[in-house]
C-alpha cells in the first residue's frame, strides 16, 4: 500500500459510518457522469477537461474506489487529501487553506510564532479537527519532518518582498525550498507543489528574482515533477498590491516611481490562484509543469495609481526618480542589510549604521532591490499555460473588486460608502411604514 494511498485511508477511516450513506449515493452518481455533474453543487471539485471522475484513473486517490473528484463538495466530507500548506498565514495561504478545507481535506498549518495565534482563524477552513496547527522551525529538519509526516501532499507558500537581517532573498526563496523538498522526498510525500512568482529568471539583475529561479531548481532537484505556480502580482482584501499604495499616498507627499510609472503589470485575483492551486492537486496533467498566472488586463504602474486615487477620493502625487537616486534612497530606507555597503567602503563605522536602520528602516515601504524589480514587468509572457488550464474560466476581474478591496482606506467619511446609502433608504423606507 502506498504512502499516499496509507494517508487517504488515514483520513477517511474515523469518518466511514457518517458518510456511508452518502457513499452510496455518491457511487450511484458517478456511474451516471451526466447526473453527477447536474447534481453537483456549484463549488464542488469537478474534474478538469480529459479526467475521468473515478478513483482508479486518478493518481492521488491510489485507487480508492469514488475520488474527491465525484462526491458532492463540503467541508464533512473526504478528499483524501492531507496537505502541509508552508507560508499558510500569508495573504494566498488562507484562501488555499480554505478551498483544501471546503472539500473535506486535512490540512497541515505549520506556524512559527510562540502560540499560533497568527494561524488560529484558520481553523473555521475546516471541519472539527481536519485544520491541525502544528509549530515549525524550518532551520530543525525533525521539526520539518513532523509537518509533513502524515501528508501527501505538501504546497510552499514562503515567500518575502524584502530581506531582514536574519533572512536573504536567498535564505526564503532558495534555501527553504530546498530543505522542504528534501524532507518531504526522504518523508513519502506525492505530491510538491512550489509557488514562485513571474520575472524568476536566473539572469536578473533583481536579487529576488534570481532567488525565485534558484528556488525552482532547488524543488526540482527532488521532484522533477513538482508543480510551479507563477502568479504575476496578487490583488485581494488585505492585499500588498492596492494597499500599497493607497499606505503611500496617506503617509508621503509624493509615491516615489521609476521608469516613468510605465512598468506594466497583470494583476490576478488572489481566490483565483488559490483555486489554481487546488485544482493542480487533482489534475494528473499538472505534475511536471510550471504554470504563470495572470489576470485579464494589463496595466501601467501609473494607471494602478490612478484608479487607487480615484477609489481612496485622495489626490495622490507622484514624482519620477532616476534610479542611481532610487538605490541610495532605497538603501537609506530598505534597512541594515541596504546599508551593508557603506560598512564596506569604511565611509560610516558599523555603531552608525545600526543606528541609521534602526530609525529609519522601512524595508517593506521601499529598498534598493525594488528598483532593479521595476524593470521586470509582471506580465504572463504566454510560453506557458495559465488559469485556464488548471480550471479556473471566469478569472475576478480588478475592476470588480477595486472599491471594496480600498473601502478601509477612502479618505471620505462614512456616509459616502455605497453601503451607507443603501442602509440610509432602507431606513427610511422602514419608518414610513
Amino acid at each position: 500500500m502506498s504512502a499516499l494511498r496509507r494517508a487517504a485511508v488515514n483520513v477517511a477511516a474515523p469518518a466511514l459510518l457518517r458518510t456511508q450513506a452518502r457513499a452510496v449515493s455518491v457511487s450511484a452518481a458517478a456511474a451516471s457522469p451526466a447526473s453527477a455533474a447536474s447534481a453537483a453543487p456549484s463549488n464542488a471539485l469537478r474534474p478538469l477537461p480529459g479526467q475521468t471522475a473515478h478513483g482508479t484513473d486518478n493518481p492521488l486517490m491510489g485507487g480508492l474506489g469514488v475520488s474527491a473528484l465525484a462526491r458532492p463538495a463540503g467541508r464533512q466530507s473526504v478528499s483524501g487529501i492531507v496537505a502541509t500548506v508552508f507560508g499558510c498565514s500569508g495573504h494566498l495561504g488562507r484562501y488555499v487553506v480554505n478551498h483544501l478545507g471546503r472539500i473535506g481535506s486535512q490540512v497541515i498549518t505549520p506556524y512559527r510564532s510562540i502560540d499560533g495565534m497568527n494561524v488560529r482563524h484558520l481553523k473555521l477552513a475546516g471541519d472539527l479537527g481536519q485544520i491541525v496547527p502544528i509549530p515549525v522551525d524550518i532551520a530543525d529538519m525533525d521539526s520539518v519532518r513532523r509537518a509533513v509526516a502524515r501528508s501527501n501532499v505538501v504546497i510552499n507558500l514562503i515567500g518575502s518582498r524584502y530581506e531582514t537581517h536574519h533572512y536573504s532573498f536567498d535564505d526564503v526563496h532558495a534555501k527553504i525550498p530546498y530543505r522542504l523538498a528534501q524532507v518531504s522526498k526522504a518523508m513519502g510525500v506525492e505530491r510538491f507543489i512550489h509557488v514562485s512568482a513571474v520575472g524568476a529568471d536566473a539572469k536578473s539583475d533583481s536579487d529576488l528574482f534570481r532567488s525565485k529561479a534558484a528556488g525552482e531548481e532547488a524543488v526540482k532537484n527532488f521532484y522533477p515533477d513538482a508543480t510551479i505556480i507563477r502568479p504575476t502580482v496578487l490583488f485581494g482584501p488585505v492585499d500588498r498590491f492596492l494597499a500599497y499604495y493607497a499606505y503611500m499616498a496617506k503617509h508621503l507627499a509624493a509615491i516615489p516611481m521609476t521608469q516613468g510609472g510605465q512598468r506594466q503589470v497583470e494583476p490576478v485575483f488572489v481566490g483565483d490562484v488559490a483555486l489554481a492551486i487546488m485544482n493542480s492537486i487533482a489534475d494528473p496533467a499538472a505534475r511536471g509543469k510550471t504554470y504563470e498566472l495572470g489576470g485579464t488586463k494589463v496595466f501601467t504602474e501609473q494607471e494602478i495609481i490612478d484608479l487607487t486615487a480615484k477609489h481612496t477620493v485622495q489626490n495622490i502625487r507622484t514624482f519620477n526618480m532616476p534610479d542611481s537616486v532610487a538605490r541610495l534612497y532605497g538603501s537609506i530606507i530598505g534597512g541594515r542589510r541596504d546599508l551593508s555597503w557603506l560598512a564596506e567602503s569604511g565611509l560610516i563605522g558599523a555603531p552608525t549604521i545600526a543606528a541609521l536602520a534602526s530609525k529609519l528602516s522601512f524595508p517593506s515601504v521601499f529598498n534598493a532591490d525594488m528598483v532593479a524589480q521595476k524593470h521586470t514587468d509582471l506580465v504572463s509572457s504566454r510560453r506557458f499555460p495559465g488559469l485556464d488550464a488548471l480550471g479556473v474560466q471566469h478569472p475576478v476581474t480588478l475592476e470588480a473588486e477595486i472599491e471594496r478591496i480600498l473601502a478601509a482606506h477612502r479618505a471620505e467619511p462614512l456616509d459616502h460608502f455605497p453601503e451607507a446609502e443603501i442602509m440610509k433608504r432602507d431606513a427610511k423606507d422602514n419608518a414610513s411604514f
